[in-house]
């Protein structure tokens, strides 16, 4: 699961700054990549990434707990 998200995340970062580089390139260019965000594969893929990210997120603290707690 780490791996997965940690994968996506890294695909997701240089499109993620690249898309604040075309807010400072001008409007025509932002409008045409969020004209692009609006594809349903796209909104899909951005929902994975986040629910992924929050199971290892929730699974990090979990395993955390599990040892402050000096639970096992």
């Amino acid at each position: 699961m780490y791996r997965v998200s940690g994968v996506l995340l890294m695909l997701f970062l240089p499109l993620h700054f690249w898309a604040l580089g075309q807010a400072l390139a001008g409007e025509a260019q932002l409008e045409g990549f969020l004209r692009w965000t609006d594809q349903p594969l796209v909104k899909r893929a951005e929902t994975g990434l986040v629910l992924l990210l929050a199971a290892a997120a929730g699974f990090s603290v979990a395993a955390g707990l599990v040892f402050a707690l000096n639970v096992v």
